[in-house]
């Protein structure tokens, strides 16, 4: 049976795909206001499609065992159609990077260490 509510929430939904990483291939989402589920779907080489109202979401992630989160990450899905992808960027003790001599980001004092990691490094590198 098709409903008022019904039509209208089609007439302003955003059609959203979300692509994953082979890191956290799965995931879920909430609306930031309500708390309400969005039902996403299932992946389709680790892409989501689906349609929801213009808002402020949550995207939780999780591992390949599908229950770990690896984080969450607001999403704004605005205007008629949004795509994101997500990518992680993993920070290795075994290969730490050196501290930042100066700049903006500079240690404030001895005892502290601050690491940037560079894009394409092996340090931080986006996954897809």
């Amino acid at each position: 049976m098709l409903t008022l509510a019904g039509c209208l929430q089609s007439l302003w939904a955003v059609d959203v795909t979300v692509t994953m990483n082979n890191v956290s291939k799965t995931m879920s989402l909430v609306n930031k206001t309500t708390s309400a589920p969005v039902e996403v779907g299932e992946p389709v080489s680790n892409k989501y499609t689906f349609s929801c109202d213009e808002g402020t979401y949550v995207l939780t992630a999780y591992a390949t065992d599908g229950t770990t989160v690896n984080g969450t990450i607001e999403l704004n899905v605005s205007g008629d159609a949004a795509d994101f992808s997500v990518f992680t960027c993993t920070y290795s003790p075994a290969r730490p990077l050196p501290p930042i001599a100066n700049g903006p980001m500079a240690p404030t004092t001895a005892a502290t260490s601050v690491y940037r990691p560079r894009w394409g490094s092996p340090a931080c590198s986006p996954r897809v």
